[in-house]
């Protein structure tokens, strides 16, 4: 078994390469052939990672590096008198050089980000490279700004030519994109990296991992469709919030697809596609507080169903005090009230705080011991703390009514009872 691994890391401004020299692909026997001992030259650069992309054995700190090169990094300039703040963008995302986990400049700008590498069809001032990866504002001239705003800014058109290259398209053939085509072949690496599978002209992803791998995919830049030719957008922000009111799941806040926002409550999705007129959104099924998992279990709320509990766990930033208390009980036991007159044992302790906390959270509860283990004492001891003036039905075979009446005169005999029952 093959467990060479190209390690990526910046040595003195230049990139160096570490790999096992043994058992090399023909791929890597090329890529090789670039090195400068363990220096990648920067007139190599692109070459190299075009090779090595697909291999799936490039690492960055340890970690498997993805190289996006369809996605572009952009630069953008804020100029104050003769100082320009600098930041880069990929997609909608903004953020400082400083804060990338790798860049240099080569003279084309390189960058590692989130485990993805990522190159610069644009030329900025080294000078400008450097005072952006410090985190420090650039001195700028007049003549500089000029420049800078003649090609929005200046590219190298040569290193344009073998960056530029058309995102990779998936087209859905069915409801859900279990079924996808790709339009560039060249991508097919990616694409089965990713989940899918081929199926002679086709790709296929299972139900349960699909989701997932349309979101990867998304964020690697390529373009999905459905299969009436939506556009299909990942979930940019939201403020989600779902919980329990009055023993009702209920939702709130709003979910944005880019410029598209929509209210939670209007969800009524069973999968993670949500329509959106001319577009698509998709809900992540990880990460985010699983909005994707949460609310896909609130749109089945409406039969009768709750999250399961590893859905709440996983969620746990997104739900209410109430929901949390489902998973988390405050505290492992309880006592009754000064009202109720005996003790309970530990477990049944653990049983009234969990009878209470379903209580408080407007929801009923079956309450199963093995029989002698005093379920009877536990209800009474809930009757103990909720309201004195409440009324509680309690409905049982005629031949337990006298046992119910005599449990609820010794332990809470502050409780009226009124018996009805007919003469079977």
């Amino acid at each position: 078994m093959d467990n060479t691994v190209w390690s990526i890391e910046e040595k003195e401004g230049s990139l160096k390469v570490s790999y096992n020299h043994k058992n090399l692909t023909p791929e890597e026997r090329e890529a090789a052939s670039f090195l400068k001992g363990d220096l990648l030259p920067p007139n190599k650069v692109v070459p190299f990672f075009r090779l090595m992309a697909t291999t799936g054995k490039l690492t960055f700190k340890g970690r498997p590096l993805i190289c996006n090169f369809f996605t572009p990094l952009l630069f953008h300039y804020d100029v104050i008198d003769d100082e320009a703040t600098i930041s880069c963008s990929i997609k909608e995302r903004r953020f400082s050089l400083s804060d990338a986990d790798l860049a240099i400049t080569l003279p084309t700008p390189l960058i590692i980000t989130r485990q993805c590498l990522y190159l610069s069809p644009q030329i900025i001032p080294f000078d400008h490279f450097l005072s952006a990866k410090r985190g420090e504002k650039a001195s700028i001239t007049k003549d500089q700004i000029e420049d800078l705003s003649l090609e929005e800014p200046p590219v190298d058109l040569t290193v344009k030519e073998n960056l530029q290259i058309k995102a990779p398209t998936l087209t859905f053939k069915d409801p859900l994109g279990l079924f996808v085509t790709l339009d560039n072949p060249d991508f097919e690496a990616d694409l089965l990296e990713a989940g899918y599978q081929k199926r002679d002209a086709e790709y296929y992803c299972p139900s349960t991992k699909v989701a997932e791998v349309l979101t990867f995919l998304l964020e690697l830049g390529f373009k999905v469709k459905t299969s009436r030719g939506q556009e299909l957008c990942p979930l940019t922000s939201h403020n989600v919030k779902v919980d329990l009111i009055k023993g009702e799941l209920k939702v709130e806040g709003t979910l944005c697809f880019g410029e598209q926002v929509i209210e939670a409550k209007e969800l009524k999705s069973k999968n993670h596609l949500i329509p959106l007129g001319e577009k698509v959104g998709l809900l992540p099924p990880k990460g985010e507080g699983a909005i994707g998992e949460l609310l896909v279990s609130f749109s089945y709320a409406k039969n009768g169903s709750l999250p399961s509990q590893a859905i709440i766990e996983e969620s746990r930033c997104l739900v209410g005090e109430n929901l949390e208390a489902l998973v988390n009980p405050k505290g492992g036991s309880m006592e009754p009230s000064s009202r109720f007159q005996g003790n309970l044992h530990p477990y049944q302790k653990e049983g009234l705080s969990w009878l209470n906390n379903l209580y408080q959270a407007g929801l009923g509860a079956l309450l199963a011991d093995d029989m002698g283990l005093g379920k009877t004492v536990q209800v009474i001891s809930l009757f103990s703390l909720v309201e004195a003036d409440k009324p509680a039905l309690i409905v049982v075979p005629r031949s337990l009514l006298f046992h119910w009446q005599k449990e609820i005169s010794r332990y809470l005999p502050s409780l009226r009872v009124h018996l009805y029952h007919g003469k079977r």
